[in-house]
């Protein structure tokens, strides 16, 4: 039951542009059945962050279904579990919670191209509500 903690310096380390809110569906088995349905934290190009309520191990691949609102699509690829923490988006709760960050493994140019029109469709949507 390791967990890692995030360095919470001001220095950013990340790779890609996030953003925030959508759906996402995962598994842990290869076109079985969808297990959990949960909220994106953030998304980029290279992966994702979610909130499970189950200790899923640094490593273990998932099976991801991303859905977006924005978009009007849903993207399906693979991730594999980079860092694990105790989420702190449920606190008060008895359930215990975890934020995941999950780095793709499997983009390729279909699903790529689907990923990117998804951010950029979220980012239109973004702006348009800045910009009313």
């Amino acid at each position: 039951m390791e967990s890692q903690e995030r360095d919470c310096s001001t220095e950013e380390r990340r790779k890609a542009k996030r953003f925030n809110g959508t759906v996402i569906e995962y598994s842990l088995k290869e076109k079985g059945p969808i297990k959990e349905t949960t909220f994106i934290r953030n998304i980029s190009l290279k992966g994702v962050s979610i909130v499970v309520g189950e200790e899923i191990e640094k490593g273990v691949v998932l099976y991801l279904n991303i859905y977006s609102a924005a978009a009007k699509t849903s993207i399906e690829v693979r991730g594999k579990v980079v860092w694990k923490v105790r989420s702190s988006y449920l606190i008060g709760s008895k359930l215990k919670h975890y934020d995941l960050g999950i780095e793709f493994i499997d983009i390729n140019n279909d699903n790529g191209k689907q990923l990117a029109e998804l951010l950029c469709a979220a980012e239109k949507h973004l702006i348009k509500d800045l910009n009313p």
